[in-house]
């Protein structure tokens, strides 16, 4: 299986850099195209055009470190880009090396990946995993300077660590993935939900529903005080621990640990907005006033991109453990909170139990919605990518 998933791996990559090679005149650069003004004269285009938008302000981090612009980016990825680039390249090519990084963190997430699902006795579905993985719409941001192959990767350790019943590996790894993004603090209730239905022998909802009524025994049988030093999950503290020592940083140098917050209003993301009324915005943007402009495209493709998950949660209820469920509802919660849903395509690309879930429903369906299903991926698949290489915002 390592040899299969090193050339689906190799496929891919070819695949998209072929792609990107045919299609980068096929929309003209916009004129704020800051990869192409910054980059274009020092690397191939294969290069600079994956370290537009959001890759730019972690390519800065690395180089010259936090400034009040660029608080809000979590540090673990610039700084191991920063390591090697100063380590053996003399402070030099920061942009290959952190598309190194990723690409380097998705291939070895594809490892781990099948080491869970070995675990999660799934082997035979791993196929299918596979290909929904490496043709989801946005799986082009695994390759490029971005923290979303990083964090998928820690996460996915985090998982197959609680897995195997090592809790300080799970902590540890959870604790990175929170360095790398926020929602990294959900694996802290991951591993505490994961404890709890080990030790009640609880799986899967349907059995929670049934003892609902005993749930005081339950807590309290995993979180006594004995389980709580016996099975050490005062270890999983290190995971909310890290994430606090990110915000004692930022009041050290900045003198306001707020500004984590705060600077997301450039984004207007500094408050959080319940999901109706962010539907509702939605709704207002593609019923209300259609203008039909690139950016009502995007905001569909968002809108549709929560619809699936939204769908996908409904679908998985009874059939994910608990503590996969949990993980993945959180983790599409936090980034909606923000009264957006600009970023949610690429969100997903962070969530084994989203790939799982998906592989399960398309497992338990007719070879028609299978074809229906990658068809409509691999399609959003090229035009995502084709608008994001030519300098286009699409996640």
């Amino acid at each position: 299986m390592i040899k299969k998933i090193f050339i689906a791996f190799l496929i891919w990559k070819s695949v998209i850099f072929i792609y990107t090679m045919n299609v980068t005149h096929l929309f003209p650069d916009i004129p704020y195209y800051q990869a192409k003004n910054l980059f274009s004269d020092r690397y191939h285009e294969l290069i600079w055009r994956f370290a537009n938008m959001d890759g730019l302000n972690y390519l800065r981090i690395a180089r010259n470190g936090y400034n009040l612009d660029n608080i809000p980016f979590f540090p673990l990825y610039p700084l191991i880009v920063r390591f090697f680039a100063n380590t053996f390249f003399h402070h030099r090519y920061f942009t290959p090396i952190s598309q190194i990084v990723s690409n380097l963190s998705f291939l070895a997430s594809l490892f781990v990946t099948y080491k869970i699902i070995q675990k999660d006795r799934y082997t035979k579905l791993f196929p299918t995993i596979l290909l929904i993985m490496i043709s989801f719409p946005t799986a082009f941001f695994y390759g490029a300077s971005y923290n979303d192959s990083l964090f998928f990767l820690l996460a996915s350790l985090s998982i197959y660590s609680v897995r195997r019943y090592s809790l300080f590996s799970a902590s540890m790894w959870g604790a990175l993935a929170t360095l790398v993004r926020l929602n990294g603090v959900v694996l802290f209730v991951f591993i505490l939900t994961e404890h709890f239905i080990k030790a009640n022998k609880i799986e899967y909802f349907p059995q929670f529903l049934s003892r609902l009524p005993k749930i005081s025994l339950l807590v309290k049988k995993a979180f006594s005080l004995k389980q709580i030093i016996r099975k050490k999950l005062y270890l999983t503290f290190i995971i909310p621990a890290s994430f606090l020592s990110f915000l004692l940083y930022i009041q050290l140098k900045f003198g306001n640990w707020h500004l984590l917050f705060s600077t997301m209003k450039i984004w207007g993301q500094d408050r959080i907005i319940l999901l109706p009324q962010v539907f509702w915005r939605y709704f207002k943007i593609l019923v209300v006033y259609p203008t039909f402009k690139l950016n009502y495209w995007i905001a569909a493709i968002e809108l549709l991109f929560v619809i699936f998950y939204i769908f996908i949660l409904a679908y998985s209820f009874n059939k994910l453990r608990i503590s996969y469920w949990i993980f993945m509802f959180f983790s599409f919660l936090i980034p909606s909170l923000t009264g957006t849903f600009a970023g949610m395509p690429r969100y997903g690309l962070h969530l084994y139990p989203l790939f799982l879930s998906t592989t399960l429903f398309l497992n338990s369906t007719n070879s028609l919605v299978r074809i229906l299903y990658f068809t409509t991926s691999i399609f959003l698949l090229f035009v995502m990518l084709a608008f994001y290489v030519n300098g286009y915002f699409v996640a």
